[in-house]
């Protein structure tokens, strides 16, 4: 359970609107958008899967919220070693009103391995890719 409202990432779509550079506020935090989903070109937008339509997320704020769904979502993020942005895939459970647009669990079954924070650099988080890990730059 979390507040879910302090993002520490910035993800990137790979096919934006035309109006938007694509960016979107991630937050990693201890825990488990409708709106953002919304937002991604509907000849982009991952398809909405109701398996788990009706799975209740619990949040300090809201209360429980209620899934519509979920959706393997590909977007892009800035690798700390390289500076380049590389492609990562999550399954996301839609969540109407949530107050960011995604948000990552950083507990124990997370693809969060290690979260780093420094004083000018900011935070680092070394998410699982494949067989190994990927450290990424927050904000």
């Amino acid at each position: 359970m979390s507040i879910a409202n302090n993002p520490n990432l910035v993800g990137y779509l790979k096919y934006p609107a035309p109006s938007s550079d694509g960016s979107f506020a991630i937050c990693i935090a201890n825990g488990e958008g409708d709106a953002f989903w919304k937002s991604i070109p509907e000849e982009y937008r991952p398809v909405l899967d109701k398996h788990g339509a009706g799975m209740q997320v619990e949040t300090i704020l809201s209360g429980n919220m209620t899934a519509i769904g979920s959706v393997f979502l590909p977007f892009l993020l800035k690798n700390k070693e390289t500076g380049e942005r590389m492609r990562y895939i999550l399954r996301a459970i839609v969540l109407p009103g949530l107050f960011m647009p995604m948000f990552i669990s950083g507990n124990e079954r997370s693809v969060v391995e290690q979260a780093a924070y420094s004083g000018r650099e900011g935070p680092v988080f070394t998410l699982k890719c494949g067989d190994g890990t990927c450290p990424v730059q927050g904000q």
